[in-house]
């Protein structure tokens, strides 16, 4: 093998080894990308399940105040059809 051939495998060698290592940098970034995406995935489905229970907490309020307003309408109801008979 000539000497301009060995020179020419070397260096594509070198190439390869260099593009190799850019590669690597750029997957490890990418990494650290997607590990930063799925934290911020987390703590938005965390503050999604909290609004959703706050809002469920609060219907239920609603749904009880309701109940009791229309519970203490018909025993005063009933209370004042007593006293005016």
């Amino acid at each position: 093998m000539s000497d301009q051939a060995e020179q020419n495998i070397l260096r594509a060698i070198a190439d390869l080894k260099s593009d190799i290592t850019n590669l690597d940098h750029r997957l490890q970034s990418l990494a650290h990308r997607v590990e930063g995406l799925e934290t911020r995935l987390e703590s938005e489905v965390r503050r999604w399940d909290e609004r959703f229970f706050k809002f469920a907490e609060d219907s239920n309020n609603r749904a009880l105040t309701l109940i009791t307003s229309a519970t203490i309408a018909v025993i005063v109801g009933v209370i004042l059809s007593l006293v005016k008979s």
